[in-house]
């Protein structure tokens, strides 16, 4: 939501996307618990560090992709 404020993407684009987006994480985090339960657990315990570097690598990249396909107007003087 941050993100859509300082980009300024339109209300009627940002909503369906987070709502849809947030479905697909959501559905996909509790099917992973159903079907890995505390082996998951245990291995994200073990890989801390590994984890989270993955997190960031992968969230900063989908800040760049989103920069690079949606470059902000040049305002006229």
């Amino acid at each position: 939501m941050f993100a859509a404020g300082v980009f300024e993407f339109a209300s009627g684009v940002i909503h369906p996307a987070i709502t849809l987006a947030r479905l697909i994480r959501y559905f996909g985090i509790g099917y992973l618990a159903i079907r890995y339960g505390q082996r998951c657990d245990s291995v994200l315990k073990g890989h801390k560090l590994e984890a989270t570097v993955i997190i960031i690598y992968l969230s900063c990249s989908a800040i760049w992709v989103s920069v690079i396909l949606h470059p902000k107007p040049e305002q006229s003087a």
